[in-house]
């Protein structure tokens, strides 16, 4: 991308003459994506969230229309200019210009807002990927009616049609889809078939049933010599060329079949998307280009050759075991259970075109935890079942801000027995009267908390008896090194409150976590979540909990981290319960 110091878009479709002239107030955040932006499918023109440009359009006739708080600040006194300040938004930003008299829509621009974070391209990518695996693999798991048959239907209104593209789309357009296409066209599983062709009789060297009854019965003949040994048995002439049996390695195998089975589904769900999508639109041109990658795909590999899949055999070792194979049915599965999924929440993330990534590295984080919790506890499948709710044409993704999400499960080691629950969203109400679950000060709402209990004991009793302990972590995308956040000097902090405006947080983020540890009751250790490259130090206090952190957690490299963060938790169970240390000490001198 070209860094500009002002750019000029031509609107001569609304009026000859007419431009809208952007500039940036700060250097190095106005680009032109003229090479990149179509490989990315983004606008041409890019922006930075958090910055502010000045803009005019040349005639005062025209204004630009409103698009989002604040985001468009028409000047009072000359509508025509103005600033654009994007705030958090990130994605294609449409701007609307109207005639200022009447008020008519006359044209769109676009506008890409890029995120402050470095590859958030690919992170946005890899985590809807991710969350699309995982809603696909829990449904299988849980006991929701996956057997129910769904007529597909398209949502009439763009907004949801486009959350349910990309909802999809991240599962046909990821580079393990594309490398697993790649390996099968490189090896291929064949077999051998048989084939006739007609050959000249003199090239046969082992001559079958059916070769001598074409010798003697087939035509095109040809006279023999008087001296030759075949009119000892009565032959005078014979055939000039036989049908004959030939081995080949053909390609036209049933899990080849599949494979183009599964490419044919891909492109006809695309295919009804774009038919439906408004011609122009964002959907419209994404949906072509995934159309275009499927098209190509099964114009190579010879698969016009391969005939129509009659049955599927899910049982047959290669789609189970050989590479590239079991990537395409394991993508095939998951594609069937999710173009039947509505997930809310996604209007959050991807709805009018924008890509919030910090919502989205919430929801990511929400089924990074609960996959790790899942592997380490006995988590109950009617619990999972809760994630779904099933209506009369699809099954909705029950995952958005602000709905509390509680799955319980348990931990079992050689010498305890410990309930735990995990919680996205549940918050801590400070009119509950101790001893019951809340906060002391204000009703307090961590992102996740892991709560734990012994075996045996309620809940609601454990809480009467502090027997109960919480950890609550805070999702915070925009953070990209917390150690600068804890050794921040005090002459930042105005710069400080600048950021937090935009979107940008960093000290505020520790003091809220200071807030939930010491104001939500049963709290042994609150910690941040942030896709940093460093984990600071936790060793704030003699034992692992209580304490305060964070943890560095990436979606491009994100199983060391969830490995430190699951000893980590381990650590608290070993330590729960043990009567020697801090804080059951206290707890026992509180009760007593």
């Amino acid at each position: 991308m070209k860094e500009e110091a002002e750019i000029e878009i031509n609107l001569d479709s609304v009026e000859k003459g007419l431009k809208l002239c952007i500039s940036p107030k700060k250097e190095g955040t106005l680009f032109d994506g003229f090479d990149s932006a179509l490989h990315n499918n983004e606008a041409r023109f890019q922006l930075i969230e958090g910055c502010f440009y000045d803009y005019a359009i040349s005639d005062n006739r025209f204004i630009l229309g409103d698009v989002g708080i604040n985001i468009i600040q028409r000047h009072t006194l000359k509508q025509n200019i103005g600033t654009i300040s994007p705030n958090i938004f990130v994605g294609t930003l449409e701007i609307p210009v109207f005639k200022k008299d009447e008020r008519q829509k006359c044209a769109s621009i676009s506008l890409e807002v890029q995120s402050v974070q470095p590859g958030y391209r690919d992170d946005y990518r890899e985590m809807l990927e991710f969350i699309t695996e995982k809603s696909a693999e829990f449904l299988l798991e849980s006991n929701s009616p996956v057997l129910h048959h769904f007529e597909l239907e398209y949502p009439k209104d763009s907004q949801k049609l486009y959350q349910m593209f990309s909802f999809i789309q991240s599962l046909v357009s990821s580079v393990e889809f594309k490398d697993a296409i790649h390996k099968i066209l490189i090896a291929p599983s064949t077999k051998w078939s048989e084939t006739y062709e007609q050959k000249d009789v003199r090239s046969i060297r082992r001559f079958s049933n059916g070769n001598v009854k074409d010798l003697v019965k087939g035509g095109r003949r040809t006279k023999l010599t008087s001296g030759h040994y075949l009119r000892e048995a009565g032959l005078k002439t014979i055939t000039e060329r036989i049908a004959s049996i030939r081995k080949i390695d053909s390609v036209d195998t049933s899990e080849n079949r599949f494979v183009k089975h599964a490419l044919q589904t891909f492109l006809k769900v695309f295919s009804q998307i774009n038919n439906a999508a408004p011609i122009g639109s964002k959907l419209d041109s994404e949906s072509n280009l995934l159309i275009n990658q499927l098209e190509s795909q099964l114009h190579q590999f010879g698969f016009k050759d391969i005939s129509r899949l009659t049955s599927l055999k899910l049982n047959s070792p290669i789609l189970q075991r050989k590479e590239g194979y079991c990537e395409v049915l394991k993508t095939w599965l998951r594609f069937e259970l999710a173009v039947k999924l509505i997930w809310q929440g996604g209007e959050d993330v991807y709805g009018d075109g924008k890509k919030d990534i910090a919502i989205l590295y919430e929801y990511w984080l929400f089924f990074k935890l609960l996959g790790l919790f899942h592997e380490m506890f006995k988590i109950d499948t009617q619990d999972l079942s809760s994630l779904f709710e099933k209506s009369e044409k699809s099954l909705n993704l029950r995952i958005t801000q602000g709905s509390l999400i509680a799955l319980k499960g348990v931990f079992e080691a050689e010498t305890k027995k410990v309930n735990i629950q995990f919680n996205y969203n549940r918050a801590f109400n400070y009119k509950n009267q101790y001893p019951h679950s809340g906060s002391w000060t204000t009703t307090l709402r961590p992102n996740y908390t892991l709560s734990f209990w012994p075996f045996g004991v309620s809940e609601i009793e454990a809480e009467k008896q502090e027997l109960i302990v919480h950890v609550h972590f805070d999702a915070k995308y925009k953070i990209a090194d917390i150690t600068d956040s804890i050794r921040q000097d005090i002459k930042e902090l105005d710069e400080e409150k600048i950021e937090n405006r935009k979107g940008i947080y960093k000290k505020i983020d520790l003091i809220k976590m200071h807030a939930y540890k010491d104001a939500i009751r049963g709290t042994d250790g609150v910690y941040v979540l942030y896709p940093g490259y460093k984990t600071p130090s936790r060793k704030e206090f003699l034992e692992i909990s209580p304490g305060l952190g964070a943890f560095s957690i990436r979606p491009s490299n994100n199983d060391g981290s969830m490995n430190e963060l699951k000893t980590f938790i381990l650590e608290i169970l070993d330590q729960f319960g043990n009567h020697d240390t801090q804080s059951e000490k206290l707890a026992l001198c509180t009760i007593g």
